[in-house]
Protein backbone atom coordinates (compact mmCIF):
# COMPACT_ATOMS: atom_id res chain seq x y z
CA UNK A 1 0.00 0.00 0.00
CA UNK A 2 2.84 2.39 0.67
CA UNK A 3 4.25 1.70 -2.81
CA UNK A 4 0.92 2.68 -4.43
CA UNK A 5 0.92 5.93 -2.47
CA UNK A 6 4.39 6.82 -3.75
CA UNK A 7 3.41 5.86 -7.29
CA UNK A 8 0.38 8.14 -7.09
CA UNK A 9 2.48 11.04 -5.77
CA UNK A 10 5.11 10.51 -8.47
CA UNK A 11 2.44 10.38 -11.16
CA UNK A 12 0.79 13.51 -9.78
CA UNK A 13 4.15 15.37 -9.74
CA UNK A 14 4.86 14.33 -13.33
CA UNK A 15 1.45 15.59 -14.44
CA UNK A 16 1.97 18.91 -12.63
CA UNK A 17 5.42 19.25 -14.22
CA UNK A 18 3.99 18.53 -17.67
CA UNK A 19 1.19 21.07 -17.19
CA UNK A 20 3.73 23.72 -16.15
CA UNK A 21 5.94 23.03 -19.18
CA UNK A 22 3.00 23.16 -21.60
CA UNK A 23 1.75 26.35 -19.93
CA UNK A 24 5.11 28.06 -20.28
CA UNK A 25 5.34 27.07 -23.94
CA UNK A 26 1.83 28.37 -24.64
CA UNK A 27 2.59 31.66 -22.87
CA UNK A 28 5.77 31.99 -24.92
CA UNK A 29 3.91 31.42 -28.17
CA UNK A 30 1.19 33.84 -27.14
CA UNK A 31 3.79 36.47 -26.27
CA UNK A 32 5.57 36.07 -29.60
CA UNK A 33 2.25 36.20 -31.47
CA UNK A 34 1.28 39.36 -29.57
CA UNK A 35 4.55 41.07 -30.55
CA UNK A 36 4.17 40.07 -34.20
CA UNK A 37 0.50 41.05 -34.43
CA UNK A 38 1.07 44.73 -35.34
CA UNK A 39 3.28 43.67 -38.25
CA UNK A 40 1.05 40.83 -39.45
CA UNK A 41 -2.03 43.04 -39.63
CA UNK A 42 -0.28 45.63 -41.81
CA UNK A 43 -0.83 45.86 -45.51
CA UNK A 44 2.20 44.77 -47.51
CA UNK A 45 3.71 47.58 -49.55
CA UNK A 46 6.13 47.19 -52.47
CA UNK A 47 9.58 48.77 -52.25
CA UNK A 48 8.79 51.72 -54.53
CA UNK A 49 5.67 52.68 -52.58
CA UNK A 50 7.38 52.10 -49.24
CA UNK A 51 10.26 54.35 -50.29
CA UNK A 52 7.83 57.21 -50.94
CA UNK A 53 6.45 56.84 -47.38
CA UNK A 54 9.80 58.01 -46.01
CA UNK A 55 9.91 61.79 -45.70
CA UNK A 56 13.66 62.41 -45.90
CA UNK A 57 15.12 65.88 -45.37
CA UNK A 58 17.83 65.12 -47.93
CA UNK A 59 17.59 62.71 -50.82
CA UNK A 60 18.54 59.14 -49.97
CA UNK A 61 19.93 56.87 -52.67
CA UNK A 62 17.30 54.22 -53.46
CA UNK A 63 19.91 51.43 -53.62
CA UNK A 64 21.25 52.31 -50.18
CA UNK A 65 17.71 52.69 -48.80
CA UNK A 66 16.71 49.31 -50.21
CA UNK A 67 19.78 47.60 -48.78
CA UNK A 68 19.18 49.13 -45.34
CA UNK A 69 15.45 48.36 -45.21
CA UNK A 70 16.10 44.77 -46.27
CA UNK A 71 18.90 44.50 -43.71
CA UNK A 72 16.53 45.65 -40.94
CA UNK A 73 13.91 43.15 -42.11
CA UNK A 74 16.44 40.31 -42.17
CA UNK A 75 17.88 41.12 -38.76
CA UNK A 76 14.50 41.44 -37.06
CA UNK A 77 12.87 38.61 -39.05
CA UNK A 78 10.17 40.89 -40.43
CA UNK A 79 8.91 41.06 -43.99
CA UNK A 80 10.27 44.28 -45.47
CA UNK A 81 6.84 45.07 -46.91
CA UNK A 82 5.53 45.39 -43.33
CA UNK A 83 8.16 47.86 -42.06
CA UNK A 84 7.27 51.53 -41.74
CA UNK A 85 9.39 54.69 -41.29
CA UNK A 86 8.13 55.25 -37.73
CA UNK A 87 8.77 51.71 -36.46
CA UNK A 88 10.71 52.24 -33.27
CA UNK A 89 13.82 50.38 -32.15
CA UNK A 90 12.68 51.18 -28.60
CA UNK A 91 9.00 50.32 -29.22
CA UNK A 92 7.52 47.62 -31.46
CA UNK A 93 10.87 46.39 -32.81
CA UNK A 94 12.31 46.17 -29.28
CA UNK A 95 9.33 44.14 -28.05
CA UNK A 96 9.71 41.80 -30.98
CA UNK A 97 13.47 41.58 -30.47
CA UNK A 98 13.10 40.75 -26.78
CA UNK A 99 11.70 37.36 -27.83
CA UNK A 100 14.92 36.74 -29.77
CA UNK A 101 17.12 37.79 -26.83
CA UNK A 102 18.22 40.96 -28.61
CA UNK A 103 19.60 39.09 -31.61
CA UNK A 104 17.99 41.51 -34.09
CA UNK A 105 19.66 44.61 -32.68
CA UNK A 106 22.98 42.83 -32.28
CA UNK A 107 22.86 41.37 -35.78
CA UNK A 108 21.88 44.75 -37.28
CA UNK A 109 24.84 46.44 -35.57
CA UNK A 110 27.21 43.75 -36.88
CA UNK A 111 25.81 43.91 -40.41
CA UNK A 112 26.03 47.71 -40.54
CA UNK A 113 29.67 47.43 -39.59
CA UNK A 114 30.39 44.64 -42.04
CA UNK A 115 28.31 45.90 -45.00
CA UNK A 116 28.79 49.65 -44.74
CA UNK A 117 31.66 50.10 -42.29
CA UNK A 118 29.32 52.03 -39.99
CA UNK A 119 29.92 51.63 -36.29
CA UNK A 120 27.09 52.78 -34.05
CA UNK A 121 28.40 54.59 -30.98
CA UNK A 122 26.46 55.04 -27.74
CA UNK A 123 25.93 58.73 -28.60
CA UNK A 124 24.54 57.74 -32.02
CA UNK A 125 22.01 55.35 -30.49
CA UNK A 126 20.28 58.21 -28.66
CA UNK A 127 19.50 59.85 -32.01
CA UNK A 128 18.39 56.65 -33.76
CA UNK A 129 14.89 55.89 -32.58
CA UNK A 130 13.05 54.88 -35.74
CA UNK A 131 13.76 53.02 -38.96
CA UNK A 132 13.81 56.37 -40.76
CA UNK A 133 16.35 57.78 -38.27
CA UNK A 134 18.66 54.81 -38.89
CA UNK A 135 18.43 55.11 -42.67
CA UNK A 136 19.12 58.86 -42.55
CA UNK A 137 22.04 58.31 -40.17
CA UNK A 138 23.58 55.58 -42.36
CA UNK A 139 23.06 57.62 -45.51
CA UNK A 140 24.81 60.61 -43.96
CA UNK A 141 27.70 58.41 -42.76
CA UNK A 142 27.91 56.79 -46.20
CA UNK A 143 28.07 60.21 -47.91
CA UNK A 144 30.71 61.48 -45.48
CA UNK A 145 32.86 58.39 -45.93
CA UNK A 146 32.62 58.55 -49.73
CA UNK A 147 33.41 62.29 -49.80
CA UNK A 148 36.49 61.79 -47.65
CA UNK A 149 37.84 58.95 -49.74
CA UNK A 150 36.99 56.24 -47.23
CA UNK A 151 36.22 52.78 -48.50
CA UNK A 152 33.98 51.81 -45.61
CA UNK A 153 30.84 53.41 -47.01
CA UNK A 154 31.05 51.92 -50.46
CA UNK A 155 30.12 48.27 -49.90
CA UNK A 156 26.56 47.05 -50.12
CA UNK A 157 27.27 43.38 -49.49
CA UNK A 158 24.83 40.95 -47.96
CA UNK A 159 25.76 40.34 -44.36
CA UNK A 160 26.46 36.66 -43.73
CA UNK A 161 23.84 34.95 -41.60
Amino acid sequence: MIDNHFSFVELFMKIIFLVIIVGVLLLGLLGKWTCMRPFKSRKSICDDELYTMFQFENSIDFTLWKRLIHLIGECYSIQVEKLRPDDSFYGNLARLDSWNFGDGAEKLTECLQKDLGITLKQSDLKKIVTVQNLIEFCSQKNILENNHGGESGSGLNICDK
